[in-house]
Order: C-alpha cells, then structure tokens, then sequence
C-alpha cells in the first residue's frame, strides 16, 4: 500500500510555502479558491480512496492550516527576534543663572552591539523555525494515518454490513418456515423460540453495523474539514490482499531513528537551545551606544562631537537565562532518549503484530474458509438427496456467512497494524522488503 507517497510530497512542500509575500488580491484569491473547490468536487465524484481523502483534508482541513500557520508564526517571531534596537534621540535644554542664551543639546545613539548579536539570534530561530516545521509536519502526517485508518475500517464495516444484511434474510427466511412448521404442529414452541432469538440478534447485529458506519463517516469528514452531512461521497468497499511481511527489525528500527520527524525536531530544539549560549554571556546582557553629539553652548558657540552610553551587567548578567537554557537542554535530551526508546519498541511490537496478523489472514483465507465452503457443498448434497434437515443446511450457511466476515475482520486488521507500523517509523513501509 504506497498510501503515503502523494500525501508526505504534499505535506512537505506545503510546510517549505514562504509565508512573507505580498498579500494576494480579492480577484486572485476567489479563482484559488474555487479551483480548489473544483478539485475537491473532481476528488469526491469517485469512490474515495486514501490519497484523495488526504488531499481534501490537506485543501479543506482547519486543523492542517493551523498547523501550517504555526510555521508562519515561528518566521515572523524569527523576524521581530532579529531586528535591530531603534535609535535613541536625546536631546537637553539648560538655562543660565545669568541673562544669555540656552544652552542646548541634542545627541542621536544607536547600539554597537545588535550587529553581533543578530546573527548568533538569527541561527538560534532557524533552528526553531526548522523545529516548528518539521513539528507541523509530523502532526500532518499523523492526521493523515488518522484518514488511512478511517477509511480502511469504513470501507471492511460497508463490506461486513453486504453480507450482515444477507444473514439478516437468511435468519429471517428461517423464521418464517419455523413459524409455518410451528402452525403445523411439525416443532414446538421452544425451536420455535430458537430461530426468533437468531432472527433478532441477526437484525441487532445489522443496526450495530449501522451506528458505527455512521459514526465512522462523520469521523472521517471531521478529519477532511467537512461539516457532517454536509458532502456526499463513497468509499470503495474491497481492500487489498495481504501479503506476507519480510521486514528487517534492525532496518525498521534505523530507519525510524533518522526519518521521524517528531525526533527530528526534537534535535533542532536543542540545536536552537544550544545556539542561545551563544547570546546569553554576560556581554550580551551589556549594550554599547554611540552616536554624534550637536550642543550650543549659552555663548552661541556650536559643538559637534560624539556621546556614548554602556549598559553595566550588575544585577544581570545573564545568570538566568543560561539556567533556564541548560535545563531546557537537559530536558530535551531525555526528552529524546525517551522518544527513541519508545520508537525502537513500538516498531518491534508493531512488527510482530503484523506478522501475527498476517497469520491470522491466512487462517482464515487458507484454512478456515475453504473448510467451510467445503463443508457447505457437502450439506448442501446431502440436502438433496433427503439426509440433511433445511434448518441445519440454513445454519451451515451461516456458518460460512460468518466465515466471510471473519476473513473481512483478518484483513482489516493487517492493514489497520500495517499502518500503525508506517506510523511508528513515520513514513511509507519500504516496496522492496514487501
């Protein structure tokens, strides 16, 4: 399944987007949008499958453009971090115990220091920046698992429900040959009582299904930005075979080390904590101006010169920050050593319960199912040739009805457990090891 190829190519250049150009105009922005709303309707005109279900939610989801915004917020605070401190105009007027003219002054300082400082606070928030962003992608991408996930038990409950619906006849169909036998005296009430109790929980079963059809649609238009009920669309009711897993733990484990995105962003939080050292000595905490000095003195004597002012790091000199940066950095580096823990043991769990799964699938394909439909022609022979009852011939059926659902239920599984094993390691599941 290369579900996630078209969504990650998505969710990458959507969070590499620039986000300090020129504001579009009204004319350009309603032909955006409704090219957008083109698309979605092209999207949803066929059955939904898993790329266009994440499409639509990269085009319409209000969470997925929060998370892009966050991207934008991170370069605009990066932009105000690294501005230079305005200018300083001074200026005095003293006026002389004698008659004569004032005395005036007027100086203009500017910081010596914001040009050091700039570049060491612009590496330390392209740090952040690239922190947020690979964040932002991350949460995208889990969003988008979310969407896989939906749509393969949406579309394993529609299949279940075809076949509920013709357990639902059969049990029916037996209940009123029942009835009719029971009119004619050929069974009592109690076998009677038997096939009604089936009849119901066989209907039961069939509502049951329906709530959670339901409850998975509207789900699922949640996770595409949709107001419920407000789109109709389908999705296609037959998932893909199975095949038998051949992963390498190792590989899986290495891999989910270097490409998860949430692990990669932790490292670009501590390389923007580390960069904050930087900026966060005691002559950071200092400021040095200087700047050109007019004064006219009370004798009509121009001055020109230059002034110069130094902030003195008494009380703080940086104390602080470099405590708060050194436990940030602590917390992050077992914030990460967490994390990879928790990679390394999800992959392998995940890993296993797809090799079970898989197990499990080829029971019921391989073994089981066939034994049933086996059993079913043999019955059904036998009920021709007058050596098998209708009832027990009606139940066998069910049996294999039953049968069929299991297999639906198996392969479900797999692909719910494939999933979650592309989730632990961030990405799409190798072809080749497949």
């Amino acid at each position: 399944m290369r579900y996630l190829l078209l969504p990650i190519a998505l969710v990458v250049s959507a969070c590499q987007q620039p986000h300090f150009e020129c504001e579009p105009g009204v004319e350009e922005i309603v032909t955006h949008q409704l090219c957008l709303f083109d698309l979605i309707d092209h999207e949803l005109s066929a059955p939904l499958t898993i790329e266009s279900a994440s499409l639509i939610a990269l085009i319409q989801s209000a969470k997925i453009q929060a998370l892009y915004s966050e991207v934008g917020i991170s370069q605009a605070e990066s932009f105000e971090a690294t501005l230079f401190n305005n200018p300083i105009l001074g200026g005095a007027l003293r006026f002389p115990n004698s008659s004569g003219p004032l005395n005036s002054e007027a100086t203009l300082l500017a910081s010596l220091l914001d040009p050091l400082i700039a570049p060491k606070k612009r590496a330390a928030f392209e740090s952040k920046i690239e922190s947020v962003r690979l964040n932002a992608a991350s949460e995208v991408l889990y969003h988008l698992f979310m969407i896989q996930e939906k749509i393969i038990l949406l579309s394993s409950k529609k299949t279940l429900y075809a076949i509920q619906q013709k357990l639902s006849t059969l049990a029916d169909c037996a209940e009123e040959i029942a009835y009719a036998q029971l009119e004619s005296q050929n069974i009592d009430d109690v076998s009677y009582d038997a096939h009604m109790l089936r009849h119901l929980r066989e209907v039961n079963e069939l509502t049951q299904l329906e709530i959670e059809i339901a409850e998975l649609t509207e789900d699922l238009n949640a996770l595409m930005g949709f107001d419920g009920g407000s789109r109709c669309w389908s999705v296609a009711e037959e998932l893909p075979t199975p095949q038998e897993p051949h992963y390498c733990l190792e590989d899986l484990q290495n891999r989910a080390i270097n490409e998860r995105l949430d692990l990669q962003a932790l490292a670009f939080q501590l390389e923007s904590e580390q960069r904050k050292t930087s900026y966060s000595n005691w002559w950071a905490h200092t400021n040095l101006y200087l700047g050109p000095s007019v004064e006219n003195d009370s004798d009509g004597i121009l001055n020109l010169g230059a002034e110069g002012a130094l902030t003195l790091p008494i009380f703080n000199w940086g104390q602080g920050e470099r405590a708060i940066i050194y436990a940030n950095r602590q917390k992050m580096l077992y914030e990460m050593s967490n994390l990879e823990t928790e990679i390394s043991t999800e992959t392998a769990s995940q890993l296993e319960q797809l090799k079970r799964s898989y197990e499990l699938f080829f029971s019921h394909d391989r073994e089981i199912l066939p034994l049933q439909e086996r059993r079913f022609k043999e019955a059904f022979t036998r009920y021709n040739s007058m050596l098998f009852d209708l009832f027990e011939l009606l139940s066998i059926k069910a049996d294999l009805m039953k049968e069929e659902m299991e297999l639906i239920n198996a392969r479900a599984q797999f692909w719910l457990t494939y999933i979650a094993l592309e989730k632990s390691i961030g990405g799409v599941l190798p072809c080749g090891d497949y």
